[in-house]
């Protein structure tokens, strides 16, 4: 049996957004090659484990990265980025990268446009009852809600939170309100909810949805955010 010294994986993320505050279409693509090293080959000493798992990541350069027919220049090293795209609903859209070592497809579909119908833009809210809802998208796989308080110097910690794509509400548990030593913090928070499409999550192991890499390729739809107020009953 042959053992390498080291063994070679190319990392991709990317994706296509469109967002409606402030209106924004964007494609989005890292690209890195990750190295992980064969600690065996160096026979480490009992007391050399600071460094047991070294794993080093390198940007690739001078790909050809294409969604659909358009082309994304590299902004930096390994980041590859097109503004002001004409981005439709329910379209799907391919990605084809190119490196001097790699082909790299993928596809995803971007979402329907939807809306939170519930609460509305400046409403007030009881802390421990506050309740969100929202109509469907067509295409999303998964529902990602924020809450964040709008004042900076608010120490409530936020929330989020990923739903199901047959989800279409839920109820803002009451840690979002409060700082770490349990105290509530009323006032105004901001609601964002956004849609997607595509295998989002990427495990610790390697996985995605990708073809000749390991990856994610997702497209994603931000509803309006609704700014409200919470205070306690």
């Amino acid at each position: 049996m042959q053992c390498e010294k080291e063994i070679e994986s190319i990392v991709v993320t990317a994706q296509v957004t469109k967002t409606l505050a402030p209106e924004s279409n964007t494609a989005t693509v890292i690209l890195g090659r990750t190295k992980f090293h064969n600690v065996f080959l160096e026979q480490p000493s009992d007391t050399s484990f600071t460094n047991i798992f070294p794993v080093t990541v390198q940007p690739i350069t001078g790909a050809a990265v294409k969604i659909n027919e358009i082309s994304l220049r590299e902004k930096i090293d390994g980041v590859y980025f097109k503004p002001a795209l004409d981005l439709q609903y329910m379209q799907r859209y391919d990605l084809h990268i190119t490196t001097d070592k790699e082909t790299i497809t993928g596809n995803c579909v971007l979402p329907d446009s939807f809306s939170i119908i519930y609460p509305n833009a400046g409403d007030t809210l009881i802390f421990f009852s506050a309740r969100v809802v929202w109509s469907k998208s067509d295409s999303a796989e998964h529902y990602i809600i924020g809450v964040q308080p709008v004042d900076t110097l608010n120490k409530a910690q936020g929330w989020n939170k990923d739903f199901s794509a047959d989800s279409i509400s839920c109820v803002i548990p009451q840690e979002a309100f409060i700082d770490t030593m349990g105290n509530f913090y009323p006032g105004e928070y901001s609601i964002s909810l956004m849609a997607i499409n595509g295998a989002w999550k990427l495990s610790e192991v390697g996985g995605g949805n990708l073809t000749g890499a390991q990856g994610i390729f997702g497209a994603a739809v931000y509803a309006q955010p609704i700014v409200v107020n919470i205070k306690s009953p």
